[in-house]
C-alpha cells in the first residue's frame, strides 16, 4: 500500500535539512577556529558532548 506524503512530512523534512546544515556549518567553524589558532590538524578536537550541543541546538530550533 502506498501512502500519500502529507504536507507536515515535507515541513519536517525542511526543518531536518535546515538543522543538519546548521550542524555542519557549526562543526566546520569549530574545526576552522582551531586550525586558525595553530592547532595541528591531526589534533583538532571538537566537543560534541550533549552539554555543549544542547544550548547550540536550542538556538538553532529558535532560528528555524
Amino acid at each position: 500500500m502506498v501512502r500519500k506524503l502529507s504536507d507536515s512530512h515535507y515541513v519536517n523534512n525542511q526543518e531536518r535539512t535546515s538543522l543538519l546544515h546548521k550542524f555542519a556549518t557549526w562543526y566546520s567553524e569549530e574545526v576552522q577556529n582551531q586550525v586558525d589558532s595553530r592547532v595541528n590538524f591531526e589534533d583538532v578536537n571538537v566537543e560534541c558532548r550533549l552539554s555543549v550541543l544542547k544550548p547550540v541546538h536550542a538556538t538553532w530550533l529558535v532560528e528555524v
